[in-house]
């Protein structure tokens, strides 16, 4: 059969999530976490950098910024996007680590936020689920290696909040206490049953009307499929 399979995707490079907020803050290079597509698609297939605008399943075509493609099986995999849940102010005040252009930005914030005259600093990571500890567990790598050394006179608060009773509640729950005791010792400020209903540039109120104060803000309480090609 002479099959022919073209990617088109709006990135020339395929991210690898899990290692984003080691990116951000520069547990490992940026270029870790992309690979380049076109390493990935070998003659006969190719890759098509562009943007699309148009599917009809009716005349099997696809439209897009470079053109106008013909297909008999299209395959439609558009990734996943942050999922803020509708709570006022989190899409404006908060950063994430969901694409690496967004771990880019919050590695410049967490820089600028360094090299400010501030010496107590404070972070705040929403979501305590896999990504929520994997960066509040990175922030306090982070904290005892290049913080330590390179601001020592930087004092530096984590906090981590969870809507759940429990962090990672889809593990098992020793393993689940594993994780808080650890994350714990590391002096992160853990809240449980603590579900974020509003975020302003420097702070997350939550539904007992508890305000949490920060200079920095991650989102990481979930996502949702993406209309974004």
């Amino acid at each position: 059969l002479n099959q022919k399979i073209t990617l088109i995707d709006q990135n020339n490079y395929f991210t690898f999530t899990p290692m984003l907020h080691e990116a951000a803050t520069g547990g490992v290079e940026p270029s870790h976490c992309a690979i380049p597509l076109r390493v990935l698609i070998a003659k006969p297939h190719t890759f098509v950098r562009a943007k699309i605008t148009k599917l009809d399943p009716t005349k099997n075509e696809v439209t897009t910024s470079a053109g106008m493609f013909t297909y008999d099986y299209v395959i439609i995999a558009l990734g996943s996007a942050v999922n803020y849940f509708k709570t006022p102010g989190a899409a404006e005040n908060t950063y994430n680590v969901r694409t690496l252009p967004a771990a880019m930005k919050l590695q410049k914030a967490i820089i600028n936020l360094l090299e400010s005259c501030q010496d107590e600093i404070s972070f705040t990571v929403v979501g305590g689920s896999y990504t929520g500890v994997e960066v509040a567990g990175q922030l306090t790598h982070f904290v005892e290696s290049d913080i330590r050394e390179l601001y020592p006179e930087k004092k530096v608060t984590i906090n981590l909040i969870q809507a759940a009773d429990s962090l990672v509640p889809i593990l098992p729950k020793k393993t689940s206490q594993f994780i808080h005791k650890r994350l714990e010792r590391k002096n992160v400020n853990i809240f449980l049953n603590s579900r974020a209903t509003a975020v302003t540039k420097n702070s997350v109120t939550l539904a007992d009307n508890t305000q949490v104060n920060s200079d920095l803000i991650i989102w990481a309480a979930g996502f949702e499929n993406t209309g974004v090609c």
